[in-house]
């Protein structure tokens, strides 16, 4: 039934085609070795803070890909507590 839309979008324009230069692999690339090692050292400073006993959080970690490259530009967030939260909060 959808064959007549093979290869276009939801507008009947054609679908780009990738290379296989364009589906190449880009995580060896030195700014995304870079920005991931930056990720990982950011989290264990958050998780020496975090992982203790009678602390509860939540942490959020948003990363912009740009046509395959990590972008400096990241965003961490941590909600803290020294409680346990209630069930409703659920």
């Amino acid at each position: 039934m959808a064959d007549h839309l093979r290869g276009r979008d939801l507008y009947g324009r054609p679908l780009p085609l990738l290379t296989d230069a364009q589906r190449e692999s880009l995580v060896e690339r030195p700014q995304n070795q870079t920005i991931r090692a930056y990720v990982r050292t950011l989290l264990e400073q958050q998780w020496q803070v975090l992982l203790r006993r009678q602390t509860f959080a939540h942490v959020t970690l948003v990363v912009a890909i740009r046509d395959g490259m990590l972008q400096p530009d990241l965003e961490l967030t941590t909600c803290q507590r020294f409680r346990a939260p209630d069930p409703e909060d659920h």
